[in-house]
């Protein structure tokens, strides 16, 4: 359901864009979309059935975040980031694009919509603090 309607509050999306995931489904042309492409098209998201998903690789580090004011409460937004032999990359769910990707993401700026009684201005800030402190905790397991 999470994909399917695809809201803004979303826990799953950015982290399974980022971790580059494959919808599985039927009633749909294909039998598997990338969840960035299977996002992206509306009557897709509409007219097939979600069957499952698929990961194809497993990063050797990740971390998330879920920024919420109780813990039953719909995340403001969420950060998920990767550390592989690329570097580290990030995706933040819940900004004015839905799922913002950061191939770099030191000192990324998402801009966050405000919701919940937060303005977008403090939500952004906070969005951006939590991704640089996940990404410094990434770039620590080495250390």
């Amino acid at each position: 359901g999470s994909l399917a309607a695809f809201p803004v509050w979303s826990d799953l999306a950015a982290a399974l864009v980022l971790l580059e995931a494959e919808v599985l489904t039927a009633g749909a042309p294909r039998e598997a979309y990338p969840v960035s492409d299977y996002l992206a098209d509306g009557a897709l998201r509409k007219s097939a059935l979600v069957t499952g998903i698929r990961f194809l690789a497993s990063p050797p580090a990740t971390k998330y975040f879920r920024q919420v004011l109780t813990t039953f409460d719909y995340p403001a937004f969420t950060v998920a980031a990767v550390r592989s032999g690329k570097g580290v990359r990030a995706a933040v769910g819940g900004t004015k694009e839905r799922v913002s990707l950061y191939d770099n993401p030191a000192g990324a700026q998402p801009e966050v919509p405000g919701r919940f009684g937060s303005s977008a201005e403090y939500l952004s800030r906070c969005a951006a603090i939590e991704l640089q402190r996940l990404v410094d905790a990434l770039l620590e397991v080495d250390a």
